[in-house]
């Protein structure tokens, strides 16, 4: 059954379809598990329906701790240009930084840019946020001179940005200087 489905939400081809035509054909064994409801069939997806369903294949790995299939689909979803401005990246990243944190943290670098780019204080702190759950996986795998480097640059990009920078002077345990 549950292959079904997930061949179901991949290819968008229903299942049960399959064992009506062959219900019809063989009437002692069927390869639909469940009866065959007597409902009118589409012939086409609808409107709304598009396949593979990354966003619940992405949820069913991540319930199934199936961190592997996550990474992939979460990469199709980007490859296909799906998922922008969606929190699915965030919660990628914090499930798979355990087993790929490399890949966790080239994530969270692309949100922190998207945030950056917006220009606003409140994405300031989004992108902070982001930052923290960085400095907390580069400590776990030894990469501290990454780190700093990274935050190097990032400081060098938003020089004239000083709501940006509050957050990196707040993430460094740096103080602001408040005259100039």
């Amino acid at each position: 059954m549950r292959e079904k489905i997930l061949s179901f939400l991949e290819n968008g081809e229903r299942p049960d379809l399959d064992a009506s035509r062959i219900q019809q054909e063989k009437t002692k064994t069927t390869v639909w598990p469940l009866p065959v409801l007597q409902l009118l069939v589409q012939d086409r997806p609808s409107r709304g329906s598009h396949f593979p369903d990354i966003g619940t294949l992405i949820d069913i790995a991540i319930k199934e701790k199936r961190h592997n299939d996550v990474l992939k689909w979460y990469r199709l979803s980007k490859k296909s240009g799906g998922l922008w401005r969606d929190h699915t990246g965030e919660k990628v990243a914090q499930v798979i930084q355990e087993t790929h944190p490399d890949e966790a943290i080239s994530i969270w670098k692309a949100l922190v840019t998207q945030e950056i780019a917006q220009a606003k204080p409140s994405a300031y702190q989004t992108a902070g946020h982001y930052l923290k759950k960085m400095n907390v996986v580069y400590a776990r795998i030894d990469h501290e001179a990454v780190w700093s480097q990274y935050m190097a640059e990032l400081r060098e990009q938003n020089k004239r940005r000083p709501r940006m920078l509050d957050v990196l002077n707040a993430l460094e345990g740096r103080r602001t200087r408040i005259v100039e």
